[in-house]
């Protein structure tokens, strides 16, 4: 059974995306427009829409277009983009009624993208409606799209069943548990199951129940036949693997996908690849290269964190590539009013806030710096920084810190007040290394904390 996904990708500076949902079969998705027409970048899609994992070739895609603007003109293209190649398919719509296109693309493929490349009439503010469905181009009546039904909250009332093997467990306190945490918010726990390793070796391989204790995750000793027959019992339509240097997460990922035969999505979030070769771990590099060359081929779906890395990997991999990163709802969000913020002194210091990991090739040498740095500007100005880590990252904080001015480290918050103290603060901050060996590891990487800095309005 094909899994058809959608999702949004390079959605300009030029519109924000509403909302995109799935609704009684078709996909349905708003775009605001928030930068004035004569403002756009002329020759670039102001939207792209990516369609994955059913192939369409030759199929009838009906599709309509309204906004709340009484002149419009959309202009869309259907389009394919294979190694070198480009087939594409332009049309345009004036008026909100049902149309219908059946591109005829010469090679066989699984994915279309949609992009919208130029809208008149619609201006800041205005919205677009854009609505897709899609059919055999000659069986409408025998196709039924394998599209779970969506209730008027945005959760889904059935679902595709997900088997996720990642390292860290949904909902985990690291950033690659929140992202998996977000991706399937509205996902029915009855519809997701997790392979994860708890350290490294393959005796800690474990499964994971959404909502279900870590710990009890952790301490429950299920063998690797017993964990592999709850797979094939579970029986998943998609499998979604995030690999990483793990030669026991790989095996394990191999093994599941010949007895469940599902199709499989592979999601890199860190060049962790490139990372084994600046280390020198040749061995485990050419371990995991051919077993990763090998389950990207067998994908039907391949993600990454960001278009960068989507390009190095198209040309380092072969395939398309689709970023995704995390993403938040601004409304979680309470914006920060600067009308009653008091200027700063002693009992009201101007705040500097960071919130999350201080691993060594990623951000923990930039930290350093800026705390250094408000360390002695704290000695003439009301300034403070203040550093919210996680447990594993403590003790290494605290003693690095001790003897600094002005700077505070504590633990995670909870997560009900989380929001309110990142929008709280008068600046927050993200921040990587520069150093050649974080740069191998973290290059092509997106902060999955940008989102939210971004929605709290704060600098």
């Amino acid at each position: 059974m094909s899994t058809l996904l959608a999702f949004i990708d390079n959605l300009s500076e030029n519109f924000a995306l509403v909302r995109a949902y799935w609704e009684n079969g078709n996909f349905c998705c708003r775009l605001s427009r928030i930068v004035a027409p004569g403002k756009t970048t002329p020759n670039m899609p102001l939207a792209r829409l990516v369609f994955s994992g059913w192939p369409f070739s030759n199929r009838e895609i009906l599709y309509s277009i309204a906004t709340n603007s009484n002149v419009f003109l959309v202009k869309l293209r259907i389009c394919r983009d294979g190694p070198g190649v480009w087939e594409f398919f332009d049309f345009e719509s004036r008026s909100a009624e049902l149309h219908s296109v059946t591109p005829k693309f010469t090679t066989k493929h699984d994915g279309f993208r949609v992009e919208v490349n130029s809208v008149d009439g619609v201006d800041v503010g205005d919205y677009i409606d854009l609505n897709f469905q899609f059919f055999p181009a000659e069986k409408i009546d025998l196709f039924k799209p394998q599209i779970p039904d969506v209730g008027d909250n945005g959760s889904y009332k059935t679902n595709p069943r997900i088997l996720v093997i990642d390292s860290t467990p949904i909902g985990h306190v690291s950033a690659t548990g929140q992202i998996k945490k977000m991706f399937l918010e509205k996902w029915h726990p009855d519809s997701i199951l997790q392979i994860w390793q708890s350290s490294g070796g393959e005796s800690n391989i474990c499964l994971y129940k959404v909502g279900q204790d870590i710990g009890a995750a952790r301490n429950s000793k299920l063998s690797r036949p017993e964990i592999i027959e709850r797979c094939k019992q579970f029986s998943p339509d998609v499998v979604y693997f995030r690999p990483i240097d793990s030669e026991a997460l790989f095996d394990i990922t191999q093994e599941v996908l010949q007895v469940t035969k599902s199709s499989l999505m592979v999601h890199i979030m860190d060049d962790w690849p490139e990372r084994l070769i600046f280390d020198g771990n040749q061995e485990l590099h050419g371990a995991l290269d051919g077993k990763l060359r090998g389950l990207l081929q067998q994908a039907s779906t391949r993600l990454s964190i960001c278009r960068e890395m989507s390009d190095v990997y198209e040309r380092r991999y072969g395939g398309d590539w689709f970023p995704l990163a995390n993403g938040v709802d601004i409304s979680n969000f309470p914006r920060k009013n600067w009308g009653i913020r008091p200027s700063p002194s002693s009992a009201n210091p101007f705040v500097v806030r960071y919130m999350g990991g201080l691993a060594d090739d990623m951000n923990f040498d930039s930290i350093c710096d800026i705390a250094r740095v408000i360390s002695q500007i704290g000695k003439q100005y009301h300034v403070v920084f203040e550093i919210y880590t996680m447990p594993w990252y403590l003790d290494k904080a605290k003693m690095e810190f001790s003897d600094y001015a002005n700077v505070f480290v504590h633990g995670l918050v909870n997560e009900d007040v989380y929001a309110e103290k990142i929008c709280s603060a008068d600046a927050i901050v993200i921040t990587y290394n520069f150093d050649s060996r974080s740069y191998a590891y973290i290059g092509l990487s997106l902060a999955n904390k940008l989102p939210e800095c971004l929605a709290t309005g704060v600098p």
